[in-house]
C-alpha cells in the first residue's frame, strides 16, 4: 500500500500564484510587458 502524497511546501506556496501569468506567455515576457507599460510607476 503506498502512502499518500504529501503536498510540498513549494506547490502550496506556487499554488497561490496560478492563474496570475497569462496562459501562453512566461513569467519573464509578462514581467517585461509590465515593466514597459510603466505598470505600478508613480508620476
Amino acid at each position: 500500500m503506498k502512502k499518500p502524497r504529501r503536498k510540498s511546501v513549494v506547490d502550496e506556496l506556487l499554488g497561490a500564484f496560478e492563474g496570475a501569468v497569462p496562459e501562453g506567455e512566461t513569467s519573464t515576457e509578462y514581467l517585461k510587458k509590465l515593466r514597459e507599460s510603466g505598470y505600478g510607476k508613480l508620476s
